[in-house]
Parts: C-alpha cells; structure tokens; sequence
C-alpha cells in the first residue's frame, strides 16, 4: 500500500494533463482524469465510467495525489499517465507487485481548454452580407 502511494505522488509530481486508470472490479470499469480550464479556474475533472452511465467530479489541482490514492486502492489494476514530456504505464499484478514503464514523449501539442466556439462555414457578419447581396441580386434579376 505504501508503494501505491509513492506511485501516486511520483504521477501528480509530474503535472499530468491525462490519467487513465481502467480494470476496475468495483463500480467503475473507467477513471478518466484530464486537466480542463472551468470557470477560469484550473482543475481536474474526473469522470468515472460504469456500464452505461458516466458521472464527472471537479477537483482541484492541488488534491490528484489522494484522488489517485483512493481509486487506485479501490481495486484498478492499470494507469497510464499523459504529461508533456513523458508518458508512463502503471501496471499492478495481482499479487500487488508494481511495474512503470516510462516514454520519453516529445513534440506534442497540448491544450487544455475547452472547444465550446460552434463551428459555422459563415460567421453572422458574412451571413449578413450573403443575404444582402442575394436580395440586390434578386431585385436586379426581377427588373429584367
């Protein structure tokens, strides 16, 4: 227990922006951990999968070190860990032995914020004008 507690502090001292924790036996099947931007503020946002429900849970950045401690504990067998410059997997036995394999990642974007902008062909400005123009089209078009 106190290893699983020394590989959680290593993951949070990393300042992951994704931590996926999976073969759950409980409740959960799924533990999605992933840094998001709320309400100007920034935190973790964890979303917990069961078979066909997903309940999400803000936390703040400070407490990923005993969010981790507790799920792992709860039975997860697996984590993978996303940070900027490196990437780790985290897998337990079931005799409880920990093995980490760590990657060197490099040249990957990251963004954090959300993507809440719709995403139109036409902004409301070139709408306007689209429609204006097709009215004076028209207009010179029944003149004729």
């Amino acid at each position: 227990m106190a290893e699983l507690n020394e590989i959680a502090g290593l993951i949070a001292e990393t300042n992951p922006y994704k931590v996926v924790l999976s073969g759950g036996k409980g409740e959960y099947r799924k533990i999605v951990c992933a840094k998001k931007i709320l309400k100007g503020k920034r935190c973790y946002q964890i979303e917990k999968y069961t078979e066909k429900q997903v309940f999400h849970e803000n936390i703040e950045e400070d407490s990923l070190k005993e969010s981790l401690c507790l799920h792992i504990m709860s039975g997860f067998r697996q984590a993978n860990v996303f940070a900027s410059n490196e990437e780790w997997d985290v897998k337990i036995s079931k005799k409880g032995k920990c093995s980490i394999n760590k990657r060197a990642v490099s040249g990957k974007q990251i963004t954090i914020a959300g993507n809440n902008r719709r995403k139109n062909i036409f902004s409301k400005r070139e709408w306007i004008f689209l429609l204006l123009w097709s009215l004076a089209y028209l207009q010179r078009m029944a003149r004729l």
